[in-house]
């Protein structure tokens, strides 16, 4: 499994991007706020990734947080919520505000992403209110999508010697 690639941006397109790394040019399904937050091409990317093997094809997705790339992932446990779904409220909804949504009951806000109706808004709210809360905290005991401080280089104090 690919769990992170790091590279460079070669292609932008409405939904997907091409990341090149070490020559090989890696086609990404990625949300529109994703999208909407990259840099030019030319610049250096590190994307999470959830690579899917179906019978006819393999695809790609691409993430700038672990946060996203799990609630990706736990959104498609829901029956009629496939990748294309959840990468749509992805691209509506950051991950808080699908997690208000759910914890709320929010069928509405859930339903504003394209190819939502109200039949799996209700679904993605009433089947992962738990599954939510347990996300939450494992992200808070993990640190899970959160940058970690930057080491701080050892130090040191001069010494003096003496000289003879």
């Amino acid at each position: 499994m690919i769990a992170s690639l790091n590279g460079i941006i070669t292609l932008i397109g409405k939904s997907d991007i091409v990341l090149e790394v070490n020559g090989v040019g890696y086609l990404l399904n990625v949300s529109s706020k994703l999208i909407a937050s990259l840099d030019i091409i030319g610049s250096k990317l590190l994307l999470f990734t959830d690579l899917q093997i179906k019978d006819d094809k393999i695809v790609m997705y691409g993430f700038a947080s672990l946060k996203d790339q799990n609630i990706f992932k736990l959104l498609q446990t829901v029956q009629g919520v496939g990748p294309k779904a959840a990468l749509s409220i992805l691209s509506t909804l950051n991950v808080d505000e699908i997690i208000l949504a759910i914890t709320s009951g929010d069928k509405a806000m859930i339903s504003r992403a394209d190819g939502i109706g109200p039949k799996v808004a209700a679904r993605v709210t009433t089947e992962l209110v738990e599954k939510v809360f347990n996300f939450n905290n494992s992200i808070s005991n993990n640190l899970i999508g959160k940058k970690l401080p930057n080491p701080t280089p050892l130090s040191y104090t001069h010494l003096t010697l003496p000289t003879t």
